[in-house]
């Protein structure tokens, strides 16, 4: 019997050790992704009254995990980067990772139309990667 898999895009975001932290959150979330495709990092201005320049990468494949256990594992990614709860109103952030689409439910409504989200976006469907419900 094949498990099911479920279309998954990431956002993953750093203001500490940008570019390293970034791309060995994507090497993390590699064990958990199959046809795992990430888009370019680019920089952004904090939002939400933030600290710093982020880099921002999107990270996209397919995952036999349910929602709950794909962000409990995002959260221990993050948690072995040395983020704890609270640790963002430090101004820090060394990896956040947010599922933004998960199957056909979309999460974090409010970054799909950020400007880096929207490039990286059109990036990832340059790639012939299926952005479902994107259009």
């Amino acid at each position: 019997m094949t498990e099911e898999k479920t279309y998954v895009i990431m956002a993953l975001g750093s203001n500490t050790n940008c570019r390293r932290n970034i791309k060995d959150a994507a090497d993390c979330l590699s064990q958990y992704l199959c046809g795992m495709v990430v888009s370019s990092v680019i920089q952004s201005a904090a939002v939400d009254n933030g600290y710093g320049v982020y880099a921002n990468m999107l990270v996209a494949g397919s995952t036999a995990l349910s929602y709950p256990n794909l962000r409990s594992a995002c959260k221990r990614i993050e948690q072995s980067f040395g983020d704890m709860p609270g640790s963002h109103a430090t101004g820090i952030v060394n990896i956040d990772i947010d599922i933004l689409q998960h199957g056909d439910t979309r999460h974090h409504l409010r970054d799909w139309n950020r400007s880096y989200i929207c490039t990286l976006m059109e990036e990832l469907k340059s790639k012939s990667i299926k952005i479902q419900d994107y259009e």
